[in-house]
């Protein structure tokens, strides 16, 4: 089931970074301003805190949106690698208790040979 996770996710991050379909070239018409910028939503419209879209040109709202969904698709990546490495580590640490209990195991079968002379093998035969 996990594995069915991350495989889905990594599908599904690998396709953010497919390159876009282009459609035609922007006119006075369908310009791209603040008022019509994609993600800007019907109560509050565009979300700018700072103020730099006011300030910018059709060109820089373009660069600005670019780097915007960048970032955030930077951001996802990284949220899906450190569930994997999260993921990764549980499972280190499992083989880790397992390694240090194999050890004590081998020091009980050494210290139990020194007590009686037998081997192991020859214990499980008696």
């Amino acid at each position: 089931m996990m594995k069915l996770a991350v495989i889905s996710a990594l599908a599904g991050s690998a396709a953010a970074f497919a390159p876009a379909q282009t459609g035609a070239r922007s006119t006075s018409l369908n310009a791209f301003s603040v008022d019509t910028i994609p993600g800007a939503l019907a109560p509050v419209g565009l979300f700018d805190p700072l103020g730099f879209a006011e300030k910018a040109d059709e060109m820089t709202l373009k660069r600005y949106r670019e780097a915007e969904l960048t970032h955030g698709r930077v951001g996802m990546l990284a949220t899906v690698g450190f569930l994997v490495g999260e993921a990764v580590e549980s499972k280190t640490n499992k083989e880790l208790q397992n390694g240090r209990l194999g050890m004590l195991a081998a020091a009980g079968f050494l210290a139990q040979e020194l007590v009686d002379g037998k081997g192991i093998i020859e214990h499980f035969s008696s």
